[in-house]
């Protein structure tokens, strides 16, 4: 099985400061958003589940993200124009990972197979996600949490259905309650700890929560940022990442195993999609009930690459993003310009990104680094 990077995320949502946006947009923009019976397919990339949405006459990449209250783009020529030729109407701000960062709220015209929407809220998220990754934004499927259609999730065969009377045979139920956000919370128990958590697939690690626990084994890094996308024109912070192994979880009477990243600038108890994607989920919004079935997979969690560093293109740079606290060969915010006597290229920076992030040690590579100096 091909590693993957070690990478601590979590995907910038307005849980708190926009929640109430949606309306007071839809009041005076006459948001005509239904909600509609269909299936609509995602892949799995890099722990994100990505869908195809036609956005302004446009084929959009968007991560379907249910801890995001509404969807959210970082191309401002989306959203639509109103009768005084703006695009971007409200002015905000929202709580991210990384700090606040100002934003707008405006308006898109979205079309896909369970959605269709006419002057539906978004907001414009000012994050650059990076060369490597194609994605334009959000897709909240709030609209579909506030119906009273139930939602398939079904991650055996990759697809978003949206219907009235899904079988439930063979599936489980478990405690859920909705926000007036439109996110999803579910009842878990971490380390024997009961919790409500939002469902969250625009988390890519298991869990994400407030933890420590010296008696399980944890991997310790610093690291540019907390989250997948880095804000325009923002100082990238340092954050400490704690992720301890093989805690134990027990949904309903099932005990599994998992991954808990220690989330210290985070107010919410997450869930994330690479413990989400290992079941197919059956929502039913109109009595407020979730029902889970988990895959025929060997291992709830995979374990990743352990390594010293950590590679990510943050403004068409290959930058050093993550190590571990006891290397000094490299520094955060290190430009890697050539990998074994090739530059690094709009061309084969992903390529080169991926592949150091599957090599454990750095000291011995051909590498020719621009320092940070700030």
């Amino acid at each position: 099985m091909k590693k993957k990077i070690l990478m601590f995320s979590i995907l910038l949502t307005f849980i708190n400061s926009c929640e109430k946006i949606r309306n007071i947009v839809s009041a005076a923009t006459k948001d005509e958003t239904t909600t509609k019976n269909g299936k609509m397919s995602f892949r799995v990339v890099n722990d994100k589940m990505i869908i195809t949405s036609l956005i302004s006459s446009q084929k959009v990449d968007l991560i379907f993200d249910t801890g995001a209250s509404n969807h959210s783009l970082n191309d401002s020529l989306l959203f639509v124009k109103d009768e005084n030729n703006q695009r971007l109407k409200i002015k905000t701000s929202a709580k991210t990972a990384d700090g606040e960062v100002k934003t707008y709220i405006g308006n898109i015209n979205i079309e896909t197979n369970i959605v269709s929407g006419k002057n539906s809220v978004a907001s414009y998220l000012p994050f650059d996600f990076g060369f490597c990754r194609n994605y334009k934004g959000l897709f909240s499927p709030g609209y579909i949490v506030e119906s009273e259609k139930q939602m398939f999730l079904n991650f055996k065969e990759n697809y978003v259905e949206v219907g009235d009377n899904f079988d439930l045979k063979s599936y489980e139920e478990i405690p859920m309650r909705k926000k007036l956000s439109g996110m999803i919370e579910v009842k878990m128990k971490v380390d024997n700890k009961e919790n409500w958590y939002t469902f969250d697939t625009g988390a890519d690690t298991p869990f994400i929560q407030k933890f420590e626990n010296n008696k399980y084994k944890s991997d310790n890094y610093i690291g540019l940022g907390g989250v997948s996308g880095i804000a325009k024109n923002k100082k990238i912070p340092i954050r400490d990442i704690s992720f301890y192994r093989n805690v134990p979880v027990m949904l309903n009477k099932h005990l599994y195993y998992s991954d808990i990243a220690n989330g210290k600038v985070v107010s919410n108890a997450n869930l994330g999609l690479r413990f989400i994607k290992k079941f197919n989920w059956i929502f039913d919004f109109k009595n407020n009930k979730l029902y889970f079935k988990k895959l025929n997979t060997s291992k709830i969690i995979e374990p990743r690459a352990d390594i010293n560093y950590g590679a990510k293109d943050i403004d068409n740079k290959l930058v050093v993003f993550l190590k571990k606290p006891n290397q000094k060969l490299f520094n955060l915010g290190d430009v890697i310009v050539k990998y074994n006597n090739v530059f690094v290229t709009s061309e084969n920076i992903c390529a080169i990104k991926d592949e150091l992030n599957n090599i454990k040690e750095w000291k011995n590579l051909n590498l020719v680094i621009s320092k940070n100096t700030n």
